[in-house]
């Protein structure tokens, strides 16, 4: 089935990549191939399937010494470090606020909201998205149905939860599995705090394929001492890949964790820079 290839593609993909994980070598292919055991055109197969480029290309967009060069330019794609030694220059990339059509903030009430939810399977693995009539309240990555709807039910307490695939799920879907055709702006319904919320806004205006600091983004909220406790904002992201929290690194340019996985983390942000380098 073709489902389950994506998902086996996925796991092989999480295996490379993993690697990477606060490491600072590069990841050779010919190291790769020796421990997937796969040979280098079925690999290169995979990664042209799943990102347009083939595996040498994508090693070379999250090997973390190009990041290095991070540490002093915020907000650059990582191609745009790669491939330009001496000048950096950002590159015109579409903002996910452009995705984004209404926020409704308000808290769900236990005889007037209804949740719906879907589990379903993505290019980055699988994935539960809820929603409420107003807009999409949860989106996370999740290897176990059952695990991830039982998250979901101690997330929405006495909330009416239905399991129900509905046009929302499947425009998010679209967007994940980067298919623009039939594509509608999204509504999301948050319940935060002023501060995450202040937070959340700043990840929607990291464009596509590119980076920022967590001391960035403290910045941007008003408080440039208050790193760490944007870092717990950015974890408590409860909207994967829409409001992009894998999008910011450590200065040094380690790539750090991700609330679902940082190997994930790394394959998703190499996939999107894979597409603005095609």
């Amino acid at each position: 089935m073709q489902i389950n290839k994506q998902l086996l593609d996925f796991s092989i993909i999480e295996r490379i990549v993993g690697c990477k994980q606060n490491q600072k070598k590069y990841l050779v292919a010919k190291d790769i191939i020796s421990s997937i055991g796969l040979d280098k055109s079925c690999l290169n197969k995979m990664f042209i399937d799943w990102a347009g480029v083939d595996l040498d290309t994508f090693l070379l967009g999250i090997n973390t010494n190009c990041l290095e060069k991070f540490s002093n330019h915020s907000e650059l794609s990582l191609f745009d470090i790669i491939n330009n030694d001496e000048t950096f220059r950002n590159k015109h990339f579409d903002k996910p606020s452009k995705y984004i059509n209404t926020i409704f903030l308000d808290e769900f009430k236990k005889n007037n909201t209804v949740i719906y939810y879907q589990y379903s399977v993505s290019i980055f693995g699988e994935v539960l998205v809820a929603f409420t009539e107003k807009g999409v309240c949860y989106l996370g990555f999740h290897d176990d149905k059952e695990e991830a709807v039982f998250l979901l039910k101690l997330r929405f307490k006495d909330i009416l939860l239905i399991e129900k695939e509905v046009v929302h799920q499947l425009n998010i879907l679209k967007l994940l599995n980067n298919e623009s055709s039939g594509f509608q702006k999204i509504d999301l319904h948050l319940n935060c705090t002023k501060f995450q919320l202040n937070v959340w806004k700043e990840l929607l205006n990291i464009p596509f394929g590119s980076l920022t600091t967590y001391g960035t983004i403290a910045e941007k909220v008003g408080n440039k001492n208050a790193v760490r406790a944007v870092g717990t904002a950015i974890g408590a992201n409860p909207i994967a890949f829409v409001i992009p929290c894998h999008r910011v690194v450590h200065q040094s340019g380690m790539y750090g964790n991700y609330r679902w996985g940082a190997a994930r983390k790394i394959a998703m942000l190499g996939w999107e820079v894979a597409q603005k380098h095609q």
